[in-house]
Order: structure tokens, then C-alpha cells, then sequence
């Protein structure tokens, strides 16, 4: 096989050059983030699993994935699950081949337990969460295609990959900040903090805005006074991480949970 690399500049002004740039990031316990990492996981336990029982990897596509919201009645201090969320997971995988398969249902329900009680510490993989796996065979076509054996396999689909380096500041800023507020440090000094975080950048010229949107812990929030004291420290925490970061702006605004008013209770909070 020949390989072609062609090599050329770009005729665009560099991201961090123009004077409008707009970054968001979506924290791991994010729906989507949820479902792009279960998904990815449960196709890595399929193909070793196929590997250990078959000497190779079989075809599936385990790419569409729904994470449905549930529902919790809450109040400041408590609350509990009414209905759980459900992770739907569907398209097409291999079960085996003829006289022998394997549980890939059931691989994939353990699949997303295990990540959700590795990443998610306030859910409960097995009350606040149901699965409904919709996973079918593998056409017969796409199935005969890893038949071959090892080598280059060939494609019956169009894809492409894109990808980009080096990031702009204000997107390494982003991203370190989101990894930041959902890392071990900061959940140890606000535990009361959720993993559903979300963090949106605008630059203008050398103005920075930044939006932090993060969950707080009904049981962990006793009154509103004490949401928004532990959301001040928040706010404080945050401007100083970013203050101890290298950017080249001039200003740097930072708002965490921007649709918050006091005096309304859990509809301000």
C-alpha cells in the first residue's frame, strides 16, 4: 500500500488571531459526555472479548447511545430518585459464530456499571440507572468482512478523521479548568460539587468571559445562605486557578452557574 502525505499551508488566520473565539467543553458527567465514554468502553470490552474466545476481533458498531433523563424530588438537604435515568444502546454487534457466542448483552450492561461507579461517585449504577441494550446481529456482508483474518481489512462505508494541534490558550484554558473542577483536588475542598460541568470561553480580541455551569448536592446544601456562600468559594477558587494559568488576555470575567437569583429558593439556586 502507498502512502500519500501532502503538505499545505493553510490560507486562514490562526484561531488565537482572530478577534472572536468561543470554546465550550462538556464535563465527564455530562449526557453526552456519558454516552461517548460508555459506548467507547463497551466496544473495547467487546473486541477483547472476542479476542479471548474467537483469536480475533469480530465487526460491530457500537456508536448510538441515549442517556434519558429521570426524575428526583428534591429539597435543600435531601432528596430522592423518583425514576432512574435509562442508558439506551443500540446498533449492530457480532454474537459469535456458529457454535459458539457470547453475552454481548450482558457485556455491555456490565460495561456501563463499571464506568458510571468509576467516574460518576454520586450515581448509583443499580437504582438510579436502567439499561435497556438494543444491540442486533451484524449483517452477514459486514460479518464476512473480518473473516479474513488479520492484515488490512477492507471497508464497505466512507469515513475520514480530522484533527488539529496545537489547542489555542483559551482552549487548553477550558480544558484544564473543566478537568480541574472535576478533578480529586477540588471535589476533596467542595464535595458538594457534581460532575455534570460544563465551561464556555468568548474572546474578544483580549477580553475573556468565562461560564461555568456546575451542579450542587441537594444533600449537601442545607439552606439557600449556604448555597450561595459555597458558591462564592467556588467562584474564588476558580479565579485563582485561572489566575495561576499562562493566557495572554487582559481580562478574564468568570461566572459559575449564571441563571442563579437569590431570595427564590431551590428555583434561584
Amino acid at each position: 500500500m502507498t502512502t500519500r502525505i501532502l503538505i499545505h499551508q493553510a490560507p486562514a488566520v490562526p484561531v488565537d488571531a482572530q478577534p472572536l473565539e468561543i470554546v465550550e467543553r462538556k464535563g465527564k458527567g455530562h449526557p453526552d459526555t456519558i454516552c461517548d465514554a460508555i459506548a467507547e468502553a463497551v466496544s473495547i470490552q467487546l473486541s477483547k472479548a472476542y479476542q479471548e474466545t474467537f483469536g480475533r476481533i469480530l465487526h460491530h458498531n457500537i456508536d448510538k447511545c441515549l442517556l434519558v433523563a429521570g426524575q428526583v424530588k428534591l429539597h435543600l438537604g435531601g432528596g430522592r430518585v423518583t425514576h432512574p435515568m435509562r442508558l439506551i444502546l443500540g446498533d449492530r454487534a457480532s454474537f459469535g459464530v456458529p457454535g459458539k457466542t457470547i453475552p454481548v448483552s450482558d457485556i455491555a450492561v456490565e460495561t456501563a456499571r463499571t464506568w458510571i461507579k468509576s467516574h460518576l461517585p454520586n450515581v448509583n449504577p443499580d437504582t438510579h440507572m436502567r439499561y435497556q441494550i438494543e444491540l442486533q446481529p451484524t449483517s452477514a456482508e459486514l460479518g464476512a468482512i473480518f473473516e479474513h483474518g488479520a492484515g488490512l481489512l477492507p471497508a464497505n462505508d466512507t469515513s475520514a478523521g480530522v484533527g488539529y494541534a496545537p489547542l489555542t490558550p483559551t482552549e487548553q484554558l477550558v480544558v484544564d479548568l473543566e478537568q480541574y473542577v472535576n478533578g480529586t483536588r477540588f471535589k476533596r475542598a467542595f464535595p458538594e460539587t457534581g460532575e455534570d460541568v460544563k465551561v464556555m470561553a468568548v474572546r474578544m480580541e483580549r477580553m475573556l468571559s468565562l461560564t461555568v455551569a456546575m451542579p450542587f448536592l441537594a444533600r449537601r446544601i442545607t439552606t439557600e445562605k449556604a448555597y450561595f456562600a459555597r458558591k462564592a468559594k467556588v467562584l474564588q477558587n476558580v479565579q485563582r486557578f485561572i489566575h495561576e494559568q499562562p493566557h495572554s488576555c487582559k481580562r478574564v470575567d468568570v461566572v459559575v452557574n449564571a441563571l442563579d437569583r437569590p431570595g427564590q429558593g431551590l428555583k434561584g439556586m
